[in-house]
């Protein structure tokens, strides 16, 4: 019996962009049309939008995120939520409204669920001269697979940006621009999944470093090149004046890091030209009207992970009571006001509602009631102690509260958490993070009790999110799987990367949510926050990305 081929028809990126910018035009014409005729019935068609004399723009973004260790991981240019300079490209590419349309790949195939071929693009040229070829890509893909295999350590890393099923050798270069790929599981979200940015195709030979070495130079395709790297200073690209869609705008970017608190300073005079990459709550409007802010689709997720398979003293939310009274006690609405003040509003569902579309509706998490919570834990046998904190068989009711980093408002989540817990009786306690355990690493060995984590909607996988709550192959958890939400969520999971339509992956996405909110009681939805960015009068064409390492700068420019 013959083989189904499962296909996926797309267009060519650049005819997506021109059918874009028709679409543009046709709005501006309209516009002019009705801004322009005067009271004979002529029109006045407005000046065109003048460029300034010098195309450099200055971004202030924060703390640099880049290079981090011991030991230094070479990602500069490759951070999901983070800066994306403009250096490398993936094979397919996220859209606003997270579909999918080609990017260095220009069509694909499913022929199986195992078994993919990717068409490459055309005429394409690293930025050191290399042409794009199947080999390149399959040396990248090498890279993706490749990492320590320490469970508890840096594995949290490799699984998240590593597609389902795909291994070192998975891939084959079986004509110049054809790349074929063999999975060792089932996975038809692999195209999806090749739009996270860590999936990126680097230069042969090369790797996301310092710049110190042409080896250590970070060599892409994308529009804008590796000029020089200041570790906690700056970042500075140039235009690729090559690049296969056209030359940007743009004739440099100067990327600064510095205090996230002094950004917006900076741009009220006029030392830079945008604000990105950090909290909201830091992006005061201090220049009046020279300034607007953008904000992105909300596709970053704000959760609170409870850890039912604990060992030991972090083995309390192993009863089912307490898990739910934590999460039928606190109210949502409080903590996400005092951490997003006036930002944004509770999330019913850990994946975004972008992300799920109409289904989103269906995931609701359970509504806050501080009585039943209250009875649950008496019936449990916690009764108040003394000092408030409930107490049973001589044992203090207490949390371990762990925090993913203190920023972006997640300090300010655990302290409203921390007092609604003391609240119902329970007390907690927090663990700094040290250098030899990484929160995430504790997550993975189970030693904690709540987690309180942010994280994006890192590729066009509906179900991308889905990955922190099951131990089956492609999932996040390695050490112990009744973190998770347990054999019927990892069962879902599975139909995920066999599902034929987007649509189906939606449902099931959902699905998964509902018995980790609802039935297990193991993740508690907080908020779905958007990138936000301020910018000055000058800066024209930028659009914010959702995913923030898929951030796109060749139609920016600036105005006089």
């Amino acid at each position: 019996m013959g083989q189904r081929v499962l296909k996926i028809a797309h267009r060519d990126q650049a005819a997506v962009r021109r059918r874009s910018w028709l679409g543009a035009a046709v709005v501006v014409i309209v516009v002019m049309l009705a801004a322009g005729c005067s009271a004979d019935g002529s029109s006045q068609p407005p000046p065109p939008v003048e460029r300034a004399a010098q195309q450099v723009l200055r971004v202030a973004v924060g703390d640099d995120e880049f290079l981090g260790g011991p030991p230094p991981v070479a990602n500069l240019g490759l951070l999901v939520d983070g800066l994306n300079p403009g250096i490398f490209e993936t094979l397919t590419v996220v859209t606003q409204n997270f579909g999918l349309r080609p990017g260095l790949a220009l069509r694909w195939e499913a022929r199986s669920p195992t078994q993919w071929r990717f068409e490459l693009r055309p005429d394409v040229s690293f930025h050191d001269g290399t042409p794009l070829t199947a080999a390149a890509v399959v040396e990248s893909l090498q890279r993706v697979t490749g990492g320590t295999e320490d469970a508890a350590g840096e594995q949290v890393a490799l699984r998240a940006s590593r597609p389902r099923g795909l291994e070192a050798d998975s891939a084959t270069a079986v004509e110049e621009l054809v790349v074929e790929i063999v999975l060792s599981q089932p996975n038809l979200r692999l195209a999806e999944q090749f739009a996270n940015p860590r999936t990126a195709v680097l230069a042969p030979g090369t790797e996301a470093g310092d710049g110190s070495t042409p080896a250590r130079t970070p060599t892409g395709t994308g529009p804008f090149r590796f000029a020089t790297y200041r570790p906690g200073v700056d970042l500075e690209v140039r235009a690729n004046p090559n690049y296969w869609d056209g030359a940007p705008e743009l004739e440099s970017m100067l990327f600064r890091f510095g205090a996230e608190r002094d950004a917006s300073r900076l741009l009220a005079t006029g030392a830079i030209d945008a604000v990105g990459y950090i909290e909201a709550g830091l992006l005061a409007n201090v220049s009046g009207t020279a300034d607007r802010q953008v904000l992105s689709a909300p596709a970053r997720s704000a959760f609170l992970l409870l850890n039912r398979g604990g060992v030991q003293e972090w083995s309390t939310l192993q009863e089912d009571p307490v898990r739910e009274a934590v999460v039928m006690g606190l109210d949502r609405e409080t903590v996400v006001e005092a951490a997003w003040p006036a930002q944004t509003e509770p999330s019913d569902t850990v994946i975004p509602a972008v992300v799920l579309g109409a289904v989103a509706e269906q995931v609701r998490p359970p509504t806050v009631d501080v009585t039943a919570a209250t009875a649950l834990l008496n019936d449990a046998g916690w009764v108040p102690g003394p000092d408030g904190i409930r107490v049973r068989d001589g044992s203090r009711l207490e949390l371990d509260v762990l925090v993913r980093r203190p920023a972006d408002g997640l300090p300010a989540v655990e302290q409203a958490i921390r007092k609604q817990l003391t609240a119902l009786g329970i007390g907690a306690r927090t663990t700094p993070p040290d250098a030899a355990s990484t929160p995430l690493q504790r997550v993975n060995a189970a030693t904690f009790d709540l987690f309180v984590d942010l994280r994006p909607q890192d590729d066009a996988n509906p179900c991308a999110l889905c990955r922190f709550f099951t131990i089956g192959p492609g999932g996040d958890l390695t050490v112990s799987g009744v973190v998770g939400a347990g054999p019927a969520a990892d069962a879902l999971y599975e139909q995920v990367h066999a599902a034929q339509s987007l649509d189906t992956v939606r449902r099931l996405a959902t699905d998964i949510l509902e018995v980790a909110i609802q039935d297990e009681a193991v993740v508690l939805p907080l908020a779905s926050l958007p990138n936000p960015w301020l910018l000055s009068s000058q800066v024209q064409g930028f659009e914010p990305a959702a995913i923030g390492g898929a951030q796109t700068w060749q139609d920016v420019f600036l105005s006089r």
